[in-house]
């Protein structure tokens, strides 16, 4: 049987954890989407070109007794490139999915500065374009929306004040919630969500012969460093490793308690902890590539974790590379990064717990 958005309703959470096929090589779907795959994904990495909380009382969640939670996600949706058609379009489809939930894993819009209003949201949380994304597809989807922000988020703004807004826009409006560095969100009594905005941290592949030049370093505010004039400089990379450095550090902190209260951990993240699962024009990212497509800490840091808790599972949910894969680096660690074009935003096939 085959899964996607329109031949199967859903994927199911364990069957993205088979142990028997792990050492298969790594083959491309014929059609080039995630639909075509087999639901028990008999490979360890799957590429395309696709077209395709806190524990308090407010942010627990739990089904009746005997349900199942449907998750939606998607990453790259890049509302700024999309025309409002294909905007709906995105909508429509999230909401033919039926989810208990929507996951966005990061570059949603921008975080380019806008004057807003909206009943009964206070202008100053509707500052970026990011925040007013974030709450047209709340007012549009038919359940909560949580979400991390990815590069293009930070874009024509600052770390601290696209976050700032953020969060305020999660405190403010009921249904949002921005899970970055969140202490975990129950989802029900076995599984546990987290996320991290996490970072391409420049320690996989050839930083310093790389010829790429991300925009990240001309369009966000944090990466204009007194003294650098030029991408290929020791404070450049240092504050990539610093930036890989913080998701790493929120990992170690969180998961080590979550993994001792529940069976399974949702971790939703930007950028793909592994090289194995960053590819590109259908291909594992290249060396030239590499140090911007692949947060190589957070990965190293997952796996110590996940081989202490052998009878646990942590499926990660990313982005970034807008190329599909799948990636199990251990039997109780997996990997799914979204597939994406730009102007087209949609969701993955979702996932059922």
């Amino acid at each position: 049987m085959a899964i996607g958005i329109h031949k199967t309703k859903f994927v199911d959470f364990q069957s993205l954890f088979s142990t028997s096929d792990k050492q298969q090589a790594p083959t491309t779907c014929n059609s080039g989407k995630l639909s075509e795959m087999k639901l028990d994904f008999p490979v360890t990495s799957l590429r395309s070109q696709s077209s395709t909380l806190e524990r308090d009382a407010k942010h627990v969640i739990c089904p009746q007794e005997g349900t199942k939670k449907l998750l939606a996600w998607a990453a790259d949706i890049h509302f700024d490139m999309a025309d409002q058609a294909e905007i709906l379009d995105f909508m429509e489809e999230v909401n033919q999915q039926n989810p208990s939930m929507l996951l966005l894993a990061g570059d949603i819009d921008l975080g380019k500065k806008i004057v807003l209003e909206s009943e009964g949201v206070d202008s100053e949380i509707l500052s970026n374009r990011l925040a007013s994304t974030i709450l047209k597809i709340k007012e549009k989807v038919e359940c909560d929306v949580y979400f991390v922000c990815g590069n293009h988020d930070f874009f024509y703004s600052s770390f601290g004040e696209v976050r700032e807004s953020a969060r305020k826009l999660s405190e403010k409006v009921e249904g949002i919630s921005y899970i970055h560095e969140t202490k975990g969100v129950e989802l029900d009594k076995n599984t546990v969500l987290v996320g991290h905005d996490g970072w391409a941290d420049s320690r996989s592949g050839k930083f310093w012969e790389s010829p790429i030049v991300m925009r990240d370093f001309i369009e966000i505010e944090d990466f204009e460093i007194e003294g650098v004039t030029e991408i290929r400089h020791p404070l450049m990379k240092k504050k990539l490793e610093e930036l890989g450095d913080e998701s790493a550090k929120y990992a170690q902190e969180v998961l080590p308690q979550l993994l001792e209260d529940y069976d399974r951990v949702v971790f939703v993240t930007h950028v793909p902890p592994f090289r194995e699962s960053s590819w590109y024009q259908g291909e594992i990212c290249q060396d030239e590539g590499a140090p911007f497509f692949v947060n190589q800490v957070l990965g190293e840091t997952l796996v110590k974790i996940m081989e202490k808790h052998p009878e646990k599972e942590l499926l990660v949910l990313c982005g970034h590379t807008h190329s599909e894969a799948k990636y199990q680096p251990l039997p109780n660690l997996t990997v799914l990064t979204a597939g994406a074009r730009y102007g087209k935003p949609a969701p993955q096939v979702p996932i059922r717990i």
